[in-house]
């Protein structure tokens, strides 16, 4: 099935210590991590795309990301990733380039 916009995904994460940044090297601070952020976000993209695939172990790789926090989740809270792709095109014969919409 071909990748087109408009897959979505959702996954969710309740933060544990090892997902803080306090884990990570800013103490005091037991928040998600904007690392574990991102990890939630491919998880969610890996999600959506999955169903998709042209073949086994084929998959996708993000080469950029942009990222805001707009509030900390703290330790033993859950916080869901929901993402949607927004456009999907060719980059060359074989690879795909697509922008994904986190929130």
């Amino acid at each position: 099935m071909p990748l087109t916009a408009g897959l979505t995904a959702e996954t969710d994460v309740v933060v544990e210590d090892y997902l803080t940044a306090d884990r990570l090297g800013n103490p005091g601070f037991k928040v998600l991590s904007t690392p574990a952020l991102v990890q939630l976000f491919e998880a969610a993209s890996i999600q959506a795309i999955a169903p998709h695939q042209d073949a086994p172990l084929t998959g996708s790789v993000g080469t950029r990301i942009e990222v805001e926090h707009i509030a900390a989740r703290l330790s033993a809270c859950t916080c869901v990733a929901r993402q949607k792709s927004t456009s999907m095109a060719a980059a060359s014969p074989s690879p795909r380039k697509r922008t994904m919409r986190k929130s």
